[in-house]
């Protein structure tokens, strides 16, 4: 892989990966609200993890690693989930992609490494 590819797939790895935390820390606090509180917390929650599903397509198209397949796979089945009141579940499948950007995002950092680039 060229350096420009390793730059970019280590550049998206990063953001993703970042926005998958905060996703994953998100969904905890649905579990305290009740009501029309809660239904106003899932929907900007479905909200925030499909603008992140649309960022992991771009990543995926752009680095064409198999791991942005990986990561889009499972923020579906989180967003299935959360759809159905899964919460433990939904952050199965979050942690599960956060798995696959962050072995994405290692193996771009260790080969800038070796380039001397990082």
């Amino acid at each position: 892989m060229n350096v420009k590819q390793l730059i970019l797939e280590f550049q998206y790895s990063e953001k993703i990966k970042s926005q998958l935390i905060i996703g994953s820390n998100l969904l905890p606090h649905l579990e305290a609200l009740k009501g029309e509180e809660r239904v106003g917390a899932e929907k900007i929650l479905k909200t925030y993890l499909q603008l992140l599903l649309a960022e992991i397509r771009i990543a995926r198209n752009t680095v064409k690693s198999v791991n942005y397949h990986g990561a889009e796979k499972n923020v579906t089945e989180s967003l299935r989930s959360l759809g159905m009141n899964d919460l433990a579940n939904s952050n199965l499948h979050i942690s599960k992609a956060l798995s696959y950007i962050t072995t994405s995002c290692g193996a771009a950092m260790t080969s800038l490494q070796k380039s001397n680039l990082l």
